[in-house]
């Protein structure tokens, strides 16, 4: 059983690494427009949302594919015996991975491509490709909840 979750710990790892990146990119993305977006902020309460949002948005996926990093590589380094307050662990992150997924996914989901912005179209692109990451995480997480309930059982 401990082999079955170290390889869903490790791919679990990688995948929290690559929506890390994925994090970062969009992050960069959006800050290359950020200064007009600011600056449009000044003058329209909608825009002043929306760089809320964006900025919230991008924060809650970094969040909890950091904290997916964090969680699956504990146990690969320390033990992957089953155990309860692993269990909870496995919880939490599919409840942070669903949640950000949701998060991200509501508000990128509806933006539309503009032309000429292509850094802007690009934290969409990536963004989108985030949300879909945070699916599979949870998967991931709830895949190895059923295999460590197992194990205790």
């Amino acid at each position: 059983m401990p082999i079955v979750l170290d390889v869903l710990h490790a791919a679990q790892a990688g995948l929290s690494a690559y929506a890390l990146h994925l994090s970062y990119i969009s992050i960069t993305d959006s800050q290359k427009y950020e200064e007009k977006a600011e600056k449009a902020a000044q003058y329209s309460r909608t825009a002043e949302h929306q760089v809320h949002k964006t900025r919230t948005t991008l924060a809650s996926g970094t969040a909890a594919a950091l904290f997916s990093l964090l969680t699956s590589l504990n146990p690969l380094f320390l033990t992957s015996v089953p155990s309860w307050p692993k269990f909870v662990f496995n919880a939490l992150n599919i409840a942070t991975t669903l949640a950000a997924r949701a998060h991200v996914k509501g508000f990128w989901r509806a933006k539309a491509k503009v032309p000429l912005v292509d850094h802007y179209n690009e934290a969409i692109t990536t963004s989108n490709r985030l949300s879909v990451l945070l699916a599979w995480l949870a998967g991931t997480w709830a895949a190895s909840s059923a295999v460590g309930l197992w194990g205790l059982v």
